[in-house]
Parts: structure tokens; sequence; C-alpha cells
């Protein structure tokens, strides 16, 4: 997107590798040796890991004060984010 969006518009699909959060804890000395990160904490100990194989929407949100949010769907009865 590169106008300004309204309230309630879809920015992007956020994508990542989707580990458990005993693998990403595992991968979590790497990663603090990058200089950047990205993950999304998900329900059921699941976590997306963005860094290596992520999107733009990684970068959305890293303000003090977001103004975005996560919702997810279910496209062809796929979960997405």
């Amino acid at each position: 997107m590169k106008e300004a969006g309204r309230a309630g518009d879809l920015v992007e699909e956020y994508v990542g590798e989707a580990v458990t959060t005993e693998e990403f804890e595992l991968r979590l000395p790497q990663i603090r040796e990058m200089s950047d990160w990205y993950f999304c904490g998900l329900a059921n100990g699941v976590v997306l890991d963005a860094t290596v194989h992520g999107n733009y929407a990684r970068f959305i949100n890293h303000l003090c004060q977001p103004s975005a949010e996560l919702q997810p769907w279910s496209v062809a009865s796929y979960r997405r984010i």
C-alpha cells in the first residue's frame, strides 16, 4: 500500500515460517546475532518467523504507537494472518 489507508483496510498478509515455540526458542541465539529480526507469536504455541521468509508486512507496526492489527482469515480452508 503506497497511500494512506483507512480504518479497516487490509494492508497485507503477514508471511513467515510457522514454527513451534520450542523451535523458535532454539533459534533465538542465532536470531539475536542478526541486526534485524521479525516474528509474531500466535495462539497454540505457533510463531511466525518472518526474519528470512517474510514479506513487507513484517515492517508494519514497528512504531511507538502501532496503528494496525493482525486478523486471522480463512482462505480456501487455509489460515492466513
